[in-house]
C-alpha cells in the first residue's frame, strides 16, 4: 500500500491560514504512522507547492517547505517521457484537470498507488483512486 501527496495537501499542510490546514495536519499524522504505507509525491507537485508558497509567503518559507519535503521520508517521483505523454493525452480530454493533476493520475497508475492525499475534488472522477480528503 502507498499514498501520493497532491499539492493541495502539501500547500494546506504548510499554510496555517489554508481552510484545509487542520485536515492536512490530521491526515499527516496517519501518513507519518505509515497507515498508508510508502509516501510519494512528484517533481511537479514539489514545483507547484514551492511556487505557491513563494508567491504568497516569500522565499524563506518556500525554502523551508522545500527542505522539509526533501528531507522527509517522502519519495519524489520524476515524470518520465511515457508518463508525460500519457498525462498530455489525459489533459487534452479533461477540461477540469491541471496538467500536474494529470501527471498525478498517470504516475499513480504507473506505480500502482491507490491512495491520494488531496483536497481537490476533481479527482473524484477516477474510481480507481482512493481520495483521502
Amino acid at each position: 500500500m502507498s499514498i501520493l501527496l497532491d499539492s493541495s495537501f502539501t500547500i494546506a499542510f504548510a499554510n496555517q491560514k489554508d481552510k484545509y490546514h487542520e485536515n492536512a495536519l490530521g491526515l499527516s499524522e496517519l501518513i507519518k504512522s505509515k497507515e498508508f504505507g510508502e509516501v510519494f509525491t512528484s517533481t511537479y507537485v514539489f514545483d507547484e507547492t514551492i511556487t505557491y508558497i513563494l508567491a504568497r509567503h516569500g522565499h524563506s518559507k518556500a525554502v523551508e517547505i522545500g527542505k522539509m519535503l526533501l528531507n522527509s521520508e517522502i519519495t519524489v517521483l520524476r515524470v518520465s517521457e511515457n508518463v508525460f505523454a500519457q498525462a498530455w493525452e489525459l489533459f487534452q480530454s479533461r477540461q477540469n484537470l491541471s496538467f500536474t493533476d494529470c501527471t498525478n493520475v498517470k504516475l499513480m497508475a504507473e506505480h500502482n498507488i491507490k491512495n491520494l492525499a488531496t483536497f481537490d475534488h476533481h479527482f473524484r472522477q477516477f474510481k480507481e483512486i482512493n481520495l483521502l480528503i
